[in-house]
Protein backbone atom coordinates (compact mmCIF):
# COMPACT_ATOMS: atom_id res chain seq x y z
CA UNK A 1 0.00 0.00 0.00
CA UNK A 2 1.01 3.60 -0.50
CA UNK A 3 1.43 5.40 2.86
CA UNK A 4 0.90 8.79 1.19
CA UNK A 5 -2.45 7.63 -0.14
CA UNK A 6 -3.51 6.43 3.31
CA UNK A 7 -2.53 9.79 4.87
CA UNK A 8 -4.58 11.61 2.23
CA UNK A 9 -7.60 9.38 2.83
CA UNK A 10 -7.23 9.88 6.59
CA UNK A 11 -7.24 13.69 6.18
CA UNK A 12 -10.44 13.54 4.11
CA UNK A 13 -12.19 11.19 6.53
CA UNK A 14 -11.21 13.26 9.57
CA UNK A 15 -12.32 16.49 7.89
CA UNK A 16 -15.67 15.03 6.91
CA UNK A 17 -16.19 13.68 10.43
CA UNK A 18 -15.38 17.12 11.85
CA UNK A 19 -18.08 18.64 9.63
CA UNK A 20 -20.65 17.41 12.10
CA UNK A 21 -24.00 15.82 12.15
CA UNK A 22 -27.21 15.86 10.20
CA UNK A 23 -28.25 18.92 8.26
CA UNK A 24 -24.72 20.27 7.93
CA UNK A 25 -24.45 21.66 4.38
CA UNK A 26 -20.67 21.88 4.41
CA UNK A 27 -18.92 19.19 2.45
CA UNK A 28 -15.20 18.56 2.81
CA UNK A 29 -13.67 18.49 -0.66
CA UNK A 30 -10.15 17.22 -1.38
CA UNK A 31 -8.35 19.38 -3.95
CA UNK A 32 -4.92 19.97 -5.39
CA UNK A 33 -3.44 23.40 -4.64
CA UNK A 34 -4.20 24.79 -8.11
CA UNK A 35 -7.97 24.29 -7.57
CA UNK A 36 -8.23 26.16 -4.26
CA UNK A 37 -9.92 29.56 -4.46
CA UNK A 38 -9.90 32.56 -2.18
CA UNK A 39 -12.57 32.13 0.48
CA UNK A 40 -12.22 28.36 0.84
CA UNK A 41 -12.10 27.26 4.50
CA UNK A 42 -9.55 24.60 5.40
CA UNK A 43 -11.16 21.41 6.65
CA UNK A 44 -7.79 20.01 7.71
CA UNK A 45 -4.33 21.37 8.41
CA UNK A 46 -2.10 21.94 5.40
CA UNK A 47 1.28 20.37 6.05
CA UNK A 48 4.64 20.42 4.35
CA UNK A 49 5.99 17.18 2.97
CA UNK A 50 8.02 16.81 6.18
CA UNK A 51 4.95 17.26 8.41
CA UNK A 52 5.12 20.91 9.52
CA UNK A 53 1.80 22.79 9.67
CA UNK A 54 1.62 25.61 7.12
CA UNK A 55 -2.00 26.64 7.64
CA UNK A 56 -4.38 25.40 10.33
CA UNK A 57 -7.78 23.83 9.83
CA UNK A 58 -10.59 26.37 10.01
CA UNK A 59 -8.61 29.16 8.36
CA UNK A 60 -10.06 30.91 5.30
CA UNK A 61 -7.43 31.12 2.57
CA UNK A 62 -6.63 34.22 0.55
CA UNK A 63 -4.96 34.79 -2.82
CA UNK A 64 -1.47 35.33 -1.38
CA UNK A 65 -1.62 32.05 0.56
CA UNK A 66 -2.90 30.19 -2.49
CA UNK A 67 -0.04 31.51 -4.61
CA UNK A 68 2.48 30.22 -2.04
CA UNK A 69 0.70 26.85 -1.83
CA UNK A 70 0.76 26.46 -5.60
CA UNK A 71 4.50 27.21 -5.67
CA UNK A 72 5.15 24.69 -2.88
CA UNK A 73 2.99 22.14 -4.67
CA UNK A 74 5.04 22.50 -7.85
CA UNK A 75 8.14 21.68 -5.81
CA UNK A 76 6.36 18.71 -4.13
CA UNK A 77 6.78 20.42 -0.74
CA UNK A 78 3.14 20.31 0.41
CA UNK A 79 0.94 17.31 1.21
CA UNK A 80 -1.98 16.95 -1.16
CA UNK A 81 -4.90 16.68 -1.41
CA UNK A 82 -5.76 19.82 0.51
CA UNK A 83 -9.20 19.41 2.08
CA UNK A 84 -11.46 22.47 2.09
CA UNK A 85 -15.02 23.47 2.83
CA UNK A 86 -16.30 25.51 -0.07
CA UNK A 87 -19.26 27.78 0.49
CA UNK A 88 -21.87 27.62 -2.27
CA UNK A 89 -21.40 30.46 -4.76
CA UNK A 90 -24.28 32.87 -5.37
CA UNK A 91 -24.79 31.63 -8.93
CA UNK A 92 -25.05 28.05 -7.63
CA UNK A 93 -27.66 29.12 -5.09
CA UNK A 94 -29.65 30.92 -7.79
CA UNK A 95 -29.66 27.82 -10.02
CA UNK A 96 -30.84 25.68 -7.11
CA UNK A 97 -33.65 28.13 -6.36
CA UNK A 98 -34.85 27.83 -9.95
Amino acid sequence: YDPNLWRAVERVVRARAAAGGKGNARIATPLVATLIVSGDRLAADIRTSDGRVLLAAGQVVNDAQIKKLVNLSKMKRVEEPIVVYREPREETMQKAAG
